[in-house]
């Protein structure tokens, strides 16, 4: 018998009160350890570098430019 069996065999024994007891508290660890490692994520994220705007259209210019190149040199 795994241990997975033998906790639902003792929660089956739970009053539902007990039950319901039992289901916020894993539903509140489960939720304290997400949402830990999604505010890590969104902060590694948010905190990495950022294109200025005219970075950003040069960087779209010169991609058009070689895009524009390449159609033209196979063709």
């Amino acid at each position: 018998m795994t241990i997975i069996s033998k906790i639902l065999d003792l929660t089956r024994k739970l009053s539902p009160e007990a039950m319901e007891q039992l289901a916020k508290k894993i539903q509140n660890i489960h939720g304290l350890s997400k949402s830990k490692s999604q505010s890590e994520f969104s902060n590694f994220l948010l905190s990495g570098p950022v294109m200025e705007d005219s970075h950003w259209k040069a960087f779209q210019d010169h991609r058009e430019q070689l895009n524009q190149w390449r159609l033209k040199s196979f063709t």
